[in-house]
């Protein structure tokens, strides 16, 4: 299994065929690598709003979203294969939990504002995601203060965190659910932000697809 942002890169390295590829992983090794280290420390405190960028050509940018489209059905089912090892315990849409996985995700964008197409292929920055979820997902992902929108769930485990309340009543025999969240108990007020978003403000509309799906 690959674990080291080394082994990531040099997989693509000696997989790579086209040499616009070759070049690119060539010319910013070691960038990349400081790069997929950063992002793994700032995804572990919720802080990705402030990761920095990759000095890249418009051309290197789009070599770098072209080099995922062209391994992007095997990086899918590397993400799958590991899936079992991560805190994903079956193959549900990392955002809704309720549809299978259609897609991959970018987490930070490589297309849309502030795009990082210099992540485009890493496996990190590539959740499981529903096509339902991935076209809602558009746009923005942070606010002013840097603050992201979602939680990456390879840092995250959202079941150990409590604020998702599910209100129960009886009305003509029949017993209905209304959804809502409480991140009164979390103490760190990014990933307050970010809960707060994804579920209840972001155009995932995740609550009300709660109760009607």
């Amino acid at each position: 299994d690959i674990r080291t942002s080394i082994d990531i890169l040099d997989s693509f390295k000696n997989s790579s065929r086209k040499t616009q590829y070759i070049k690119l992983l060539a010319s910013h090794y070691n960038d990349f690598i400081t790069l997929f280290d950063e992002y793994d420390n700032l995804g572990k405190i919720n802080d990705l709003g402030n990761i920095r960028h990759i000095s890249l050509t418009t051309q290197e940018q789009e070599d770098c979203r072209n080099l995922f489209e062209s391994r992007k059905q095997t990086i899918k089912k590397g993400i799958i294969k590991n899936q079992g090892n991560s805190i994903f315990k079956k193959k549900y849409c990392w955002y809704c939990n309720m549809k299978g996985v259609g897609t991959l995700d970018h987490f930070l964008p490589k297309k849309d504002d502030s795009p990082y197409p210099e992540l485009s292929f890493y496996p990190n920055n590539l959740l499981l995601c529903c096509d339902k979820c991935n076209t809602k997902k558009k746009g923005a992902y942070k606010d002013s203060n840097n603050n992201m929108y979602y939680l990456n769930p390879y840092y995250f485990d959202n079941s150990t965190i409590p604020f998702l309340i599910i209100k129960m009543s009886i009305k003509n025999n029949s017993l209905n659910y209304e959804y809502d969240i409480d991140p009164s108990k979390i103490n760190d007020p990014k990933l307050k932000t970010a809960i707060e978003y994804q579920y209840k403000k972001s155009t995932l509309d995740l609550l009300t697809r709660f109760k009607d799906e």
